[in-house]
């Protein structure tokens, strides 16, 4: 989903409903930041079963991952796709690992 291009001039290329969805899951900081990019990982039945907005401890960590480069955020990351994706393997989660470590060194 899109969102934030009316800021950039961009209307039309914002999605429907991505506001209510950005708040509904989780992409909203307690400051009150929209946090983009802001990714979701949901059920079959779009419960919730991760978010790119990092906590701990019940409290906010610090926003969210966007696009992991960081260690912690590519940890965070990877945690986020067992939970959506629990029969991945340890050779596709290293191999994601190591492309956004690439990604981040470039």
């Amino acid at each position: 989903m899109t969102i934030g291009e009316a800021d950039a001039g961009h209307p039309e290329r914002d999605n429907p409903g991505a506001e209510s969805f950005i708040l509904k899951y989780g992409g909203v900081s307690p400051s009150g930041e929209v946090e983009i990019p802001f990714i979701a990982i949901l059920d079959a039945k779009a419960k919730l079963l991760a978010n790119s907005h990092k906590t701990g401890k019940g409290k906010s960590a610090g926003g969210g991952t966007g696009f992991p480069t960081e260690s912690q955020d590519i940890q965070w990351f990877l945690g986020m796709l067992q939970k959506g994706a629990p029969a991945m393997t340890e050779d596709e989660r290293r191999r994601i690992q190591d492309t956004l470590q690439k990604g981040a060194a470039e």
